[in-house]
């Protein structure tokens, strides 16, 4: 019996690490969780894998998406309801970020575990260069442009979309303004991706029945760490000027952007 549950223990204590991770950089950074939870899967879930449950890392991705679905909604609603989101943006980027992502997410049954870590260093180095910098003033080009891309390698890499949009939404939109907006527009879109799959595409659904134990019990330990997580964020954001929050980020998602590297690394070989 103990062997029997020790695999539903190993998901359980994943998911809380992703999540308190996950959570305190959201709470932070304002981006999503999937930057810890698609590579902490990606490199969890293999070990599970039998003849019984193939392992493909599209579960890993689309289980980011649904992790990011259950503890992303209550915020997103929030900042809806109380105003806090910029609807003309809003209106203009969701069909094309929810068109790239669905596209995306079914594509990332096609790609190898070393690839997506490979993608999501790249991603978390622009991140930590980009936290180096101060604020620009002006964005060369509409959010709107970028939107089907960002949408495409949110679906991709299993990750919320605030990652990129943040960047872009911070240089036209006061801070919190540019949060919220990222915030709903990252849970619509994962939302909308993860169902037209589910409409559309048997096997993904077959895909994530096959793996449901385990997965209930990661999203579990994810939803309970990510609040934990988001509790301790914001003590952090008591004692860190603006300026000591971005420049310890960076160093944070420099550091995970390593990390990624050398597992892409360790992955191909």
């Amino acid at each position: 019996m103990g062997a029997e549950l020790l695999p539903f223990a190993a998901c359980l204590s994943g998911g809380l690490l992703a999540g308190y991770a996950g959570g305190t950089l959201a709470a932070l950074a304002g981006v999503g969780g999937g930057l810890i939870y698609t590579p902490l899967l990606t490199l969890l879930l293999p070990l599970l894998a039998d003849a019984q449950h193939p392992w493909s890392v599209g579960i890993a991705v689309s289980a980011s998406m649904i992790a990011i679905i259950l503890t992303g909604g209550n915020a997103s609603l929030a900042h809806w309801h109380q105003g806090h989101v910029n609807v003309a943006h809003a209106r203009a980027m969701l069909p094309w970020l929810i068109a790239g992502a669905a596209l995306g997410l079914w594509n990332s049954f096609h790609l190898m575990a070393w690839q997506i870590l490979l993608l999501l260093m790249l991603l978390d180095g622009w991140i930590a260069a980009d936290l180096w910098r101060a604020r620009t003033p002006t964005l060369p080009f509409s959010p709107v442009m970028a939107s089907p891309l960002v949408g495409y390698v949110s679906g991709l890499l299993g990750i919320g979309g605030g990652t990129m949009l943040m960047p872009l939404l911070r240089r036209l939109l006061p801070l919190s303004a540019a949060v919220a907006t990222s915030g709903f527009c990252g849970f619509v879109m994962v939302s909308m991706a993860c169902g037209l799959n589910a409409l559309l595409h048997d096997q993904w659904w077959q895909h994530m029945q096959t793996w449901l134990p385990w997965l209930l019990c990661i999203w579990l330990g994810i939803a309970v760490g990510a609040r934990q997580g988001a509790v301790f964020a914001v003590q952090l954001h008591s004692h860190w000027s603006e300026q000591q929050l971005r420049r310890k980020l960076a160093v944070v998602f420099a550091l995970l952007a390593s990390a990624l590297g050398l597992a892409a690394v360790m992955g191909q070989t």
